[in-house]
């Protein structure tokens, strides 16, 4: 197989100005000021230099330093930490597109012909540096992987039959890495696929045409999976305001978007049967959603709003709006300038940012050479 050469981001660690700190588990800067100054300078005074300079001030030095460390260098949005010293952005306006544009991208396309032709969706699998992408209409799926020279090949491919896939999701990269849970367009029902042979087995189908209305050819386009560990963390609850974890044995939930509206429906599927919960109805701020992609690394979602060219990055908190349905907390808007048909997204992680940034995989349906680019300086790399 052909592959592309991308020049791999150089790692950068984030350092405080203080070189007396010491970066915490959490995520921020504690004080770790344990200067040993006894007053050593020779004087043989009976001061001990205990009168009032026992520096023990209760600042800990995590609000100047938790804030170069968020700092996203974007002026469409302010920058904040939360108790447990993590980053916190609040949207002041909708923000330029902050990262390269073609043709300052990388293409992929030309890796297989197949590519450039109905690709519907990407995710990344930061567990086995694994890029998976799916096409619709004559459906395949193909793992693609880092080629060790800078640039990727592809590991494997399969024939996914006549289904109308859009999107794809790998749950558990740990112990399944090749189970593969897809979504099919239209039909709007959710697939899980055996693809640790040649071919990929369907294992089971969860119908959730029920919860999904369409119209004319506007249905479901965007599926991720969130672990419970990041439901815990971020505060997300179901749509009764209530925390809420799976329940059914996959170990996360997973959100499918709709290009009809624009909600996100959170589902817990069962890992034993083709039996599920809704857990939640979630508006985002377009009336369209194309992609999704969990990003692992922050615990933030990415919503891309293709009738909109938009890309949304929010929390997992949200709140109630009317109607049993609640909106995820939004920490950006971009504006994508550009008119292409984009279906699929997948992100690296905050370990792969370099000084630039970090890679960002989109996929355009019918894109020809245009469609499976990289853009290398995706820039958002606080925690």
């Amino acid at each position: 197989m052909p592959s592309i050469a991308i020049p791999l981001p150089l790692f950068l660690a984030c350092a405080s100005p203080d070189t007396d700190d010491a970066y915490d588990s959490r995520g921020g800067w504690s004080d770790a000021d344990t200067d040993t100054d006894a007053d050593t300078d020779g004087d043989t005074d009976t001061d001990s230099d205990t009168d009032t300079d026992t520096d023990t001030d209760t600042d800990t030095d995590t609000d100047p330093d938790c804030a170069v460390v968020c700092d996203d260098g974007l002026e469409c949005s302010l920058d904040l930490c939360d108790a447990s010293d993590r980053c916190l952005h609040t949207p002041l306006e909708e923000c330029a597109w902050p990262a390269s544009l073609p043709p300052d991208v990388v293409a992929l396309a030309s890796l297989d012909p197949d590519f450039q032709s109905a690709l519907s969706g990407a995710t990344w699998d930061p567990v086995n540096r694994k890029l998976w992408v799916v096409r619709g209409e004559g459906a395949a799926m193909w793992r693609l992987e880092e080629d060790g020279s800078g640039g990727w090949r592809i590991d494997d491919e399969w024939d996914m039959g006549s289904r109308d896939l859009e999107s794809l999701v790998i749950p558990d990269p740990i112990g399944a890495p090749d189970t593969v849970v897809v979504m099919v367009e239209l039909v709007e029902v959710i697939a899980q696929f055996d693809a640790s042979g040649s071919t990929a087995e369907l294992s089971k189908v969860w119908d959730t045409s029920d919860y999904l209305a369409t119209s004319g050819n506007q249905g479901s386009e965007g599926l991720t999976f969130v672990p419970d560990d990041a439901l815990e963390d971020w505060g997300f609850v179901d749509g009764d305001g209530k925390p809420r974890t799976s329940l059914l044995g996959m170990g996360g939930l997973f959100f499918e978007g709709t290009q009809n509206g624009g909600a996100i429906h959170v589902f817990d599927l069962s890992a034993s049967d083709d039996s599920f919960d809704e857990v939640g109805v979630y508006q985002t701020s377009r009336s369209d959603v194309s992609a999704l992609e969990f990003d692992a690394s922050t615990g933030r979602v990415y919503i891309w709003s293709g009738g909109f060219n938009d890309l949304e990055v929010v929390r997992l908190s949200s709140v109630a709006i009317g109607g049993g349905i609640r909106q995820f907390d939004t920490e950006y808007i971009f504006d994508y300038p550009g008119t292409d048909n984009i279906e699929g997204l997948a992100l690296e992680g905050i370990e792969d940012c370099g000084p630039s940034g970090r890679p960002m995989f989109f996929t355009t349906d019918d894109g020809d050479a245009r469609a499976f680019d990289v853009y290398m300086d995706w820039p958002l790399c606080g925690k």
